[in-house]
Order: structure tokens, then sequence, then C-alpha cells
């Protein structure tokens, strides 16, 4: 069974040729309560109504498609659904139906976190077979092989889905597959895509029923014939304990009725639909005293009764066909889908065949006015959505896999886990190439600072030093100790030099300082100037060096100046009263 993300709208969807059915949950983890229920009908012309394959001619009778049940053996069952070599494209999703599709949608009756449609078995081929195990990984394993030569088509060339049913009266397990061709499923899905719609699970009808039957479980051990009559076709689900023993379908259905009425009455289609819906009624055979109906309502009554004779021998023949291969025959038929709309037909049912009868009644979290508004046309639209709950036995079929399988599903990952592999080894490796580029150009920005490092440290403690710790010593030490910080600012240097220029003139040295400069942080002085002599400069130079924080004098020039009165000097040295102990370096 497909898992779900607990706390989500589920929307189960039962698309029809003449209605499209809907019930959405909010599903928490076990529980779930319905949000939302709707029955839309599809607009039809005449036109569209003809050309629709599935649409028996008025009058036509019912033919079976389940040539599938009969054989010696379950191993030897046939194939019911769809006749070999038909490839028109599905016709359950035509212009009519998809334009009431994107009419849901722009209303806001199509929004969920999940959706579970479902297809007709006039669109897949269904066989059966027993095996003697149930795991969906042995299964698999065989399922091909073992269905060789019992589809009529090349088994490769097919789309296969199965769903272990339950025990068989042989003592093995009751297997259903279904086949559909890839081009018709690519086609369908690509229909719904283009009303904005991607189903999580695809079922296969009659099957959601079994849903249903495990939500509603009945007396244990009894088999429960599930009859959904719709417009033109009928499908049958025995199911005894939440295990489906027999399924088919065939045509025939509501329309049967309508055409009936139309043509006793002279009313066009239309108008006979609404007549049956408001009026129509079997009678039943014995009525009570002082009732008498009306003439009218005995002759509707009678063209219902024979109309719906055909759809009564295919029911006749299911249950029949059931009782050949099960340990025991249905013991009761529920009656759904729009069809089981015909007043008194339930009873006709129990009168004709001897079965106890009824028409499905939602109850439990399902019994809600919305709900209960549509009723029984609801059963496999609630039984679709009913797969987003968790632990709930019932169908497993799901054609959402393989090639088809939804995006964000366990298998479509599963499926593209070599790619994902791929794609990881080359994130990882692209992930060590960065890390290794970036560990060089970390390494390499580590050598940048800590020569920075040395080549500060050096100047301002006078040797190099690394560990962070010793530079905080130094530091903590502060302007005492080893006097390793500035005693004195550059402007107080600035005014020193400016003081012994100023003292020498007042002694009667010419002397003129043009340019002073210092700078701290290149721990330079350069002092520029003009001399009448060279021992007015020498008597300068001896005044600089007598400064403690001035050092390694250099005098840099000495020449006559241009205008041949006095010397032109200059005179440049260390700047800074640092000069630790060596033991300290």
């Amino acid at each position: 069974m497909e898992r779900i993300l607990v706390g989500t709208r589920v929307l189960g969807l039962d698309i029809g040729h003449s209605a499209i059915k809907g019930v959405v949950l909010d599903v928490s983890f076990r529980n779930w309560e319905v949000l939302d229920a709707f029955v839309a009908p599809v607009r039809r012309n005449a036109a569209s109504t003809g050309a629709d394959h599935d649409t028996p001619a008025q009058g036509s009778t019912p033919v079976d498609s389940d040539s599938a049940v009969g054989g010696d053996q379950d191993r030897e069952a046939g194939v019911s659904g769809r006749e070999e070599g038909d490839d028109a494209e599905p016709p359950a999703l035509d212009e009519p139906t998809l334009a009431t599709l994107a009419l849901l949608a722009a209303q806001g009756r199509l929004q969920a976190e999940s959706i579970f449609t479902n297809l007709s078995l006039d669109e897949v081929f269904l066989t059966r077979t027993t095996l003697p195990f149930a795991g969906a990984r042995e299964v698999e394993a065989v399922i091909r092989p073992q269905l060789e030569g019992r589809l009529p088509a090349d088994i490769d060339e097919l789309h296969i889905d199965f769903s272990v049913c339950g025990p068989a009266p042989n003592g093995e397990n009751l297997l259903y597959a279904v086949a559909v061709q890839p081009e018709r499923m690519g086609a369908w899905l690509a229909a719904l895509d283009s009303v904005g719609l991607d189903p999580r699970g695809v079922d296969v009808a009659p099957f959601p029923l079994q849903t249903v039957a495990a939500a509603w479980t009945p007396p244990a051990g009894e088999a429960v014939a599930w009859i959904d009559i719709g417009a033109h076709r009928t499908g049958v689900l025995v199911t005894r304990d939440t295990h489906a023993e027999f399924a088919r379908e065939f045509i025939g259905g509501g329309a049967l009725v309508t055409s009936a009425l139309a043509e006793a009455f002279g009313l066009a289609l239309a108008d006979a639909e609404e007549g049956k819906r408001r009026e129509a009624r079997i009678l039943n055979a014995v009525m009570p005293p002082g009732e008498a109906p009306a003439p009218e309502a005995v002759e509707i009554s009678e063209t219902c009764r024979a109309a719906v004779q055909p759809l009564l021998k295919q029911i006749r023949r299911s249950l029949q066909a059931h009782a050949s291969k099960a340990a025991s025959p249905a013991s009761r038929v529920v009656l759904c889908g729009g069809g089981a709309s015909l007043q008194g037909l339930a009873e006709l049912v129990e009168q004709q065949l001897g079965v106890p009868c009824e028409t499905w009644t939602p109850t439990g979290p399902a019994a809600t006015p919305t709900v209960q508004t549509h009723g029984h046309q609801l059963a496999q639209a609630l039984g679709l959505a009913l797969r987003g709950v968790q632990g709930l036995a019932g169908s497993r079929f799901n054609l959402r896999r393989d090639d088809f399988a939804y995006t964000g599903s366990y298998e479509w990952l599963l499926g593209r886990l070599p790619a994902l592999a791929v794609a990881g080894a080359l994130i990882v490796l692209a992930t060590m190439l960065l890390l290794a580029g970036t560990w060089t150009q970390l390494q390499a920005e580590r050598r940048h600072l800590d020569n920075a490092l040395e080549a500060t440290s050096t100047e301002v403690f006078g040797a190099p030093l690394l560990v962070p710790e010793r530079i905080q010593q130094r530091l903590s030490q502060g302007g005492g100790g080893l006097q390793f910080m500035p005693t004195v600012s550059a402007y107080d240097l600035f005014l020193g030099i400016s003081s012994m220029v100023g003292e020498l003139q007042s002694e009667g040295t010419v002397l003129e300082a043009r340019s002073v400069e210092v700078d701290l942080s290149r721990r330079l002085f350069d002092v520029r100037g003009t001399a009448e002599s060279a021992d007015a400069v020498d008597r300068l130079e001896t005044a600089l060096g007598a400064h403690p924080c001035l050092r390694n004098l250099q005098r840099q020039s000495l020449q006559a100046s241009r205008d041949g009165d006095g010397f032109d000097f200059g005179i440049t040295g260390a700047a800074g009263c640092t000069r630790p102990d060596d033991e300290e370096r």
C-alpha cells in the first residue's frame, strides 16, 4: 500500500463517463475525517456521447467482458478487459471529462497533497493466478514469467502491476494482475497533467471497493458481492474478510434504463435521465393493500424492470462464477454507483437472485452530511481516498510504478538510486577539491600573517615574537617595566629638535631649519636647512646626538647653497625611546 505523510489532504478521484466523483480526507496517522465530497456530472452533447466507445447503442444488450473467469484451475484463468489490437486513446479522459476536471480544479475542489484515482477494466488487461507465496519481492521475481502467454500481447511490451488479494481455496495465495500498454498509460497521465493533476496512485476499478470493505469489515468469513453500477459499465467485486476473491466488469448500467424510458415515452435522453432520477421506481411484486399505484407509475416500473434484466443476468453469472471457485458463495449483495439510485432495484435483485441485497450507506467517519447527500455514488471515490490511511487493508494496485512511478515515491527514488549515487560521488569529490584548495589558500595566508607578525613584533619589541601569550605578556607591562613603548610622541620630538635649533641660534650660531620631520611609525627623523658654515652643522649634529630619543645620526648632505651664502645640509637618524634589554628579547 502506498505510504503518505501523516496529516495531509488526500483526494480519491473516481473518473467516470457520466460523472466525476471525489472524496477529500484529512488523514492523521490511522485516523481520518471527510473534508469534502462531490459528484460532478460530465456534460456531453449527442455527438460526444455517441463517439465514446464504452457507450453502448440504445437498447443494446450487455456483453460479458470477463472471459477470465473459467478454466479448471486459477492458473488457467483467462484475460478480461481491453480487446487485443485496440489502440485507441483512452476514452475516459475525452474533452468533456477534461473540461469537467478543469472546472473542478478552478473551483478548488481538487486541492490535495495526495491524489488517488483509478482506471476502468476496459483500459487494462486483467488476469488472475495463484502462487505459493505472497511477498512483494518474491512475486516481482516471477510475475512476468508467470503471465507469459496469458495476455494478448508481448509481456515485455506491457506495463504490469499486481495485487495479492488473499488466500485461495487451494491453499495458495490469490493474485490479480493487470497490464496496460505503456503508450496508453502515458497518454492517460499526460491528459491528467494537462489539467494540473499528478496522482500519487492509480488503482484499477472495481478494486477500490476492497478498501471500502476493509474499512467496514463485515462478519468474519462472510462473502459480500459489491456491485458498482455505472452509466455504461458495471463492476463486480466479491470480498471476504477484507480480501478480494473475484473481480470482473461487464458492459451495461444505468444508461439501459435511461434508453428504455426514452424509447417507451418518446423522450430525449436528457429528459429521460432527469425523469429517471426524479420519478423512476421498480414497484414490488406484492403491493401493500390499499396502495394501488397509478397506471403511469406501473408503466414506468415495468419499463425499468425489463431494462435491468440484462444487468441482473450478468450479476447472476458473476455470483455463479464466484461460487464455482470460492469456499462458499456470496451471502450478501451491496449495490453502489450511480445506477444504484434506481428505487426498488435492491429489492428486485434480492427477489430474483435469492440473496439479501442492500444499497450501500456510508457509516462511521464517512457518515457526514456531504457524503450522505451522494451516498452510494461515492463508494469508489471513498475507497481511493482511503488508500492514504496507513495500516488499512485493501487494494494494493498502483500503476504508478517503474517508468510511471510518482516523483517522490520510494520506488521512484530507488529507480534513480544509481544516478543519485553518481551525483553524490561527484558532489563529494568536488567538496574535497574545494576543501583542499581552501586549505592551501589558508596555509598561504597563515604564512603571510606569520611573516607580518614576525616583522611587526621585531619592529615593536626588538625581537620576533610569534606566540600570542608572549605578546600579551609584553603588552601587559604597559609603559613601565622594560619601557618598550615610546615615551615621547612625534610632536614632542619635533618640539625638541626645534628647541635645539633655537638654542644654537641664541648662542650666535647662524643656522636655519627649513624642514623638520619625525615619523615614529618608521622610527625616523629628518632635519634640513641652511647654516653659515660646516662648523654650525657640526654643532647641530652634536646637539641632536645628545638627545636620548635620537640615534644613529647620518649627515645626508652638506654643500654650498645656490646663492653662495652658507651651506645646505640634511641630517637623518633613528627616532624613538624604545631600547629593551637583550635578555628580554
